[in-house]
């Protein structure tokens, strides 16, 4: 019968803090003058106060918008909308993608959504040391085995 000494292997470990370091860690990032946001970025759009065409699709106060990128131009950028943040205390508004052509004159500026490798590297070690961690501390001091198979266990 071959069986391993601890409960769980070492690629178990790092199969579980890849999982973790791909739902990653995010950072918006400025869009640069000039550059057009890509169709299927994810992006954050700070909004004009009191512009008619904000209050016409958000309600009056709506200070952010973020959404995926369906087009962009000079003139215009179209986004389904995910969330919508409002000032004055207000609860911010969930949207279900919905489509909205907003014309830059509502736009102040415009952030992209990027992966922080950084953060999400550290955020997975710091997870998989506190598991090792709490492990050890509990008592589980065989819990990981470190190598490559099992052989049979020998007799005590």
């Amino acid at each position: 019968m071959n069986r391993r000494s601890g409960l769980f292997s070492f690629r178990g470990l790092l199969a579980g803090v890849g999982l973790v370091l791909a739902s990653g860690c995010f950072r918006y990032v400025p869009v640069a003058a000039g550059v057009e946001p890509v169709a299927g970025q994810d992006l954050r759009i700070v909004l004009v106060p009191g512009d008619p065409s904000v209050e016409r699709y958000f309600g009056i106060g709506a200070a952010s918008a973020n959404g995926r990128v369906i087009w962009a131009r000079a003139d215009s950028v179209s986004l389904q909308i995910q969330r919508v943040e409002y000032g004055n205390n207000r609860p911010r508004a969930l949207y279900r993608g919905q489509d909205f052509v907003l014309p830059r004159g509502a736009i102040h500026s415009m952030t992209l959504r990027k992966a922080d490798t950084g953060r999400s590297v550290l955020f997975g070690f710091t997870i998989a040391g506190g598991v090792f961690g709490i492990g050890r501390l509990i008592g589980l001091d065989g819990i990981f085995v470190f190598g490559g198979g099992g052989g049979p266990v020998e007799p005590d």
